[in-house]
């Protein structure tokens, strides 16, 4: 879906925009969210105008879909090679039984492939709204300039009704899933990770951003 979300309807994509602008575009995804990053030193108007546009009116098909699978299993294949990334999803494999965080965030080549423009539109449709994102602005500017562009922009967008999803909330045992694994990969230095697992009631007077503060 982050990857689709750049190809627009005009046949072009965000990236070649903002190139032409001497801007710069990314975008990544973790457990939690989907970010789109735009660096610039000029252009301000035209580069918020169209991180909003393009996040917001998304050109999703069939055809898309199937041409992507191909490069995010690419993607794939490149992260499972890379040793750190063996011991960061390694670490958690072992700890969790029920929690998310044991599942690669681009899933398997499996999930990969058998995903269609169904499951992409359900995604984009349950989380791709306005109630459910947030905007971050850096530099030196006026942020009452920023906040009017982004307004007038998004003020005859039809963004439909936000669907609201709920979280599942899934029961994690105490126990770690494996106290121990070894993994052979391609290193010159021994690597090695150590996860401590901890009931949540035992923090209870911490909110969970202030406990995801201190413990990162």
């Amino acid at each position: 879906l982050e990857h689709l979300n750049f190809q627009e309807r005009d046949g072009k994509d965000a990236q070649s925009f903002y190139q032409q602008n001497g801007s710069d575009v990314n975008a990544f995804t973790t457990f939690q969210y989907t970010s789109y990053e735009v660096y610039g030193t000029n252009h301000l108007r035209e580069n918020l105008e169209h991180l909003v546009e393009f996040v917001m009116t998304p050109s999703f098909s069939n055809k898309m879909v199937q041409n992507e699978k191909n490069i995010i299993v690419e993607e794939n294949k490149m992260d499972l090679d890379n040793p750190g990334n063996l011991l960061y999803y390694g670490m958690f494999r072992n700890l969790f039984k029920n929690d998310k965080h044991q599942h690669y965030i681009t899933g398997t080549k499996e999930d990969i492939l058998k995903t269609n423009l169904e499951d992409i539109l359900n995604a984009y449709e349950a989380f791709y709204h306005p109630m459910n994102m947030f905007f971050i602005a850096t530099g030196n500017f006026n942020p009452y300039e920023v906040a009017t562009i982004i307004k007038d922009k998004m003020k005859d967008m039809d963004l439909g009704e936000w669907k609201n999803p709920k979280r599942k909330e899934l029961r994690e045992p105490a126990k770690v899933q494996n106290a121990y694994e070894e993994i052979e990969a391609n290193v010159e230095v021994p690597k090695f990770r150590i996860g401590v697992k901890i009931p949540r009631k035992n923090f209870k007077e911490k909110s969970d951003y202030k406990l995801r503060l201190l413990l990162t």
